[in-house]
């Protein structure tokens, strides 16, 4: 018997998953992130912003310079088109998963709840 509703419960997680993997901003990542991978500007950048982040943290977030070189970095990131068009769609991907995880919490809310 248990072994059969998780099995349901799979299926219906795999339905949710297939929903959102099936979403034409989903597959728009997908494709912008292979872009992504083979643009040499943004991949530049972002192998520089890591390396600034993790010399910014090291230095407790106190070395300015660091700092306004990862300002620099990021600005310059975030106004490429091709990066911009894959965070709005990451941003709605990330929205459906956040409006899922929000339901299934409150549905076990109200079930485990009811005792109050």
């Amino acid at each position: 018997m248990e072994r059969r509703m998780n099995e349901k419960i799979i299926t219906c997680l795999d339905c949710i998953i297939h929903h959102i993997q099936s979403s034409k901003e989903y597959q728009n990542c997908l494709l912008l992130k292979t872009k992504m991978d083979h643009n040499l500007e943004v991949m530049s950048l972002i192998q520089d912003i890591k390396k600034l982040q993790k010399l910014y943290v090291q230095s407790h977030y106190q070395d300015e310079e660091v700092h306004r070189e990862l300002d620099e970095k990021l600005k310059r990131l975030n106004s490429i088109p091709l990066y911009i068009s894959y965070n709005q769609n990451l941003e709605v991907v990330n929205s459906m998963i956040d409006v899922f995880k929000d339901e299934m919490n409150d549905y076990f809310y109200q079930q485990f709840n009811v005792l109050k």
